[in-house]
C-alpha cells in the first residue's frame, strides 16, 4: 500500500464537484432546448478586446482623477 497514494475527497472538493455537475446538467438542458449558438472565435476575440479596452480606459480615468 505504500506505493499507492490515497485519494480522499474533502468537503470543499465535493461541494465543487456538485456545482460542476450542476453546471453540466444545465448546459445539457440548454443544448436539448436549442438555447445554444455556433462557436464564433472571431466574435469572442472582438468582445474580449472591447472589454479589455473598456477596462483600460476606466483604469486610466481613475488614475487621472
Amino acid at each position: 500500500m505504500a506505493d499507492h497514494e490515497r485519494l480522499t475527497v474533502t468537503l470543499p472538493q465535493s461541494q465543487e464537484l456538485v456545482a460542476v455537475k450542476g453546471d453540466i446538467k444545465e448546459g445539457l438542458a440548454d443544448v436539448a432546448a436549442g438555447r445554444t449558438k455556433d462557436f464564433d472565435l472571431e466574435n469572442i476575440i472582438t468582445r474580449g478586446r472591447k472589454l479589455l479596452a473598456s477596462r483600460s480606459d476606466s483604469a486610466g480615468q481613475r488614475r487621472g482623477s
